[in-house]
C-alpha cells in the first residue's frame, strides 16, 4: 500500500506534464495555457497531500483533511475543465453576473484557491491546534450498542419533526437559527450513529433500524426539493465507513459525482413542480400520482446520455465555486470595496441567544454577495462566496493567506480532538458530523466553517454528558479499567 501510495505521488507531476503538453499540441488557446498549467498545480498540490497521508501509519492520518481535499479538488479544479477551458464559462449570463469573466480572472480565481489550499496546510501543520485539542477534556467515555440506539431513537424523531413542521410552515422564519438548524439534521445524526454502532459494535439492531429508516427518510427528502436531504443520509454512511476503517478511496468521490448526475434533472423538476404549484413536501406525498406522471414523461422523452449530460452539467454548475471566486478576485478592492471584516464579526455575534437579542438578525451574507457580485439587487438569491471568496473581499490577499492558515489550526484541533485512532463513539459521532458539514459547506460563507461545526457537535456533547450521568460505563470498558 505504501509503495503504490509512493509510485502515485511521483507520478502526479509526470501525468500533469504530460497532460500539458498534450493539451498544447492539440492546439489549446494561448489564453486557456496558463489557466490549465496553474490548475495542474493546484491539482498536484492536493493530491500529493492525499498521497503523502496515505504513506503514513493508518493511526495517524489526517481523515478530515484528506476528505475535505478532495471536496476541494470538487469545487476549485473541476470547474476549469468543465467550463473555462472552453467557452462555457465566459458568458454574461454565467453565474449571472453582468460583466462576463475572461481567462485572465478565472488564473486570479485559481491562483487564490491555491494560495488558501497552501495556508491551510501550512496552519494544520503547525502543532498548535493539536495542543489545544489535547489540554481540553476528550469524551474519552464509549457508548454501548443500547446507548446507541436509545440515542438514535430519541434524536431521529426530533429531526423528523422539525423537518416536516418547517416544510408545512408550523416554524415560523423567525424562530430560525443554529440551534435549531442542528435539530433539523438529527434524522442524518442518527443514521451516521447507526452505522457507527454497526460498524464497531455489530448491533444487530442498529442494522435493521438503518434498514427501516433509509426508504422514507431519502423519500421524504427527496420531496422536500432539497438535494442535500437526499444525498446526506447516503454520504453519512460513506463518510463513517472512512472514519472507521481510515481509509479513503477516491471512486467514492468519482460515484457521488455520478449519483448527483443522475438525480440532478429529476430533482429540479420535482422543484419546478413543487414550487410553481407552491406545495408542501406533505401535500405532494399525498397525491404523488401527477407528479409520477411527469418523471415518467421526462424519462420517455429523454435517452440515458442526455439525462447524464443534463445531469452533469447541472451538478457541475451547482459545485463551481470557482466562477464566484474569480469574480470576487476581479471586483473586491476595486468595483466594490473591502469590506473589513463585518461578515467575519457574524462568527461571535451570532452565539448571542435570541433570547438576549430579541432582534437578533439572521447573519446572512448570500444576497449581500448576489447584489455585488451576482446578478444585482433585482434578483432574490442567496450567493455562496466560499471561504477563501469571503477572505478576500474582506481584506485581499492578506485576508486568504492569514484566515485559510488559522483554519487549517481549526481544522488540525477538531482532527485531534474528534478523530484520533482510538476515539470514542460519540468522538467519532461529532467527528462524521463535523466532516460532512465542512466538506459540504465550502462553497457557502465563513459561519459554516465555524459555528455550523460548533452548533452540531453541541447537542452531541450535552447527549454525553447525560449518558454519562444515568448509566453506567460499557462493560467492555469497565474490564479495561
Amino acid at each position: 500500500m505504501a509503495i503504490g501510495a509512493l509510485l502515485r505521488l511521483f507520478a502526479l507531476p509526470l501525468v500533469a506534464f504530460a497532460a500539458f503538453g498534450i493539451a498544447v499540441a492539440l492546439g489549446l488557446r494561448g489564453d486557456r495555457i496558463v489557466l490549465l498549467g496553474v490548475t495542474l498545480i493546484l491539482a498536484i498540490v492536493i493530491l500529493s497531500f492525499v498521497a503523502v497521508d496515505r504513506l503514513r501509519p493508518i493511526e495517524q492520518r489526517a481523515l478530515l483533511l484528506s476528505i475535505f481535499s478532495f471536496a476541494y479538488l470538487v469545487i476549485f479544479v473541476i470547474p476549469v475543465f468543465v467550463f473555462y477551458l472552453g467557452n462555457a464559462g465566459y458568458s454574461p449570463i454565467h453565474l449571472g453576473n453582468p460583466i462576463p469573466l475572461t481567462p485572465h480572472w478565472v488564473v486570479w480565481g485559481v491562483i487564490a484557491a491555491t494560495v488558501g489550499y497552501v495556508a491551510l496546510l501550512a496552519g494544520y501543520v503547525l502543532p498548535v491546534g493539536g495542543v489545544v485539542a489535547r489540554s481540553i477534556p476528550q469524551m474519552r467515555r464509549e457508548w454501548s450498542a443500547e446507548t446507541c440506539l436509545v440515542v438514535a431513537l430519541v434524536i431521529i424523531p426530533m429531526g423528523w419533526a422539525v423537518r416536516v413542521g418547517a416544510d408545512m410552515g408550523l416554524i415560523p422564519e423567525r424562530a430560525g437559527s443554529g440551534a435549531l438548524g442542528a435539530v433539523l439534521y438529527f434524522t442524518e445524526f442518527g443514521i451516521a450513529l447507526l452505522v457507527l454502532s454497526y460498524i464497531r459494535q455489530r448491533s444487530r439492531g442498529a442494522l435493521l433500524f438503518l434498514l427501516a429508516l433509509m426508504p422514507p427518510t431519502i423519500i421524504f427528502g427527496f420531496f422536500t426539493g432539497t438535494k442535500s436531504a437526499v444525498l446526506r443520509p447516503l454520504v453519512m454512511i460513506v463518510v463513517v465507513h472512512i472514519v472507521v476503517t481510515r481509509r479513503l478511496r477516491a471512486w467514492w468521490v468519482v460515484g457521488f459525482v455520478v449519483l448527483m448526475a443522475i438525480f440532478y434533472p429529476i430533482s429540479e423538476l420535482y422543484r419546478g413542480y413543487a414550487w410553481t404549484r407552491k406545495l408542501s413536501a406533505v401535500e405532494v406525498l399525498a397525491n404523488p400520482g401527477r407528479f409520477i406522471q411527469i418523471i415518467q414523461g421526462f424519462n420517455a422523452a429523454t435517452t440515458t446520455t442526455e439525462h447524464m449530460e443534463i445531469g452533469l452539467e447541472g451538478t457541475s454548475e451547482r459545485l463551481n465555486g470557482l466562477g464566484i471566486l474569480s469574480i470576487i478576485v476581479r471586483d473586491a478592492g476595486t468595483r466594490v470595496p473591502f469590506q473589513g471584516g463585518w461578515t467575519i464579526a457574524h462568527i461571535p455575534l451570532s452565539f448571542i441567544p435570541r433570547l438576549i437579542w430579541p432582534g437578533k438578525p439572521r447573519f446572512e451574507t448570500g444576497q449581500w454577495v448576489t447584489d455585488k457580485f451576482g446578478p444585482g439587487p433585482d434578483i432574490q438569491s442567496s450567493t455562496g462566496a466560499t471561504w477563501i471568496g469571503e477572505f478576500y473581499y474582506n481584506f485581499g490577499w492578506p485576508g486568504v493567506a492569514v484566515g485559510m492558515f488559522i483554519l487549517g489550526i481549526w481544522f488540525r484541533f477538531l482532527q485531534e480532538s474528534l478523530l484520533g485512532a482510538n476515539s470514542s463513539i460519540p468522538c467519532m459521532f461529532a467527528g462524521v458530523v463535523t466532516i460532512v458539514g465542512l466538506c459540504t459547506g465550502i462553497d457557502g460563507g465563513l459561519l459554516g466553517a465555524t459555528n455550523s461545526v460548533v452548533f452540531n457537535v453541541a447537542p452531541i456533547v450535552l447527549i454525553h454528558l447525560v449518558v454519562c450521568s444515568f448509566t453506567p460505563p460499557p462493560r467492555q470498558q469497565l474490564l479495561a479499567a
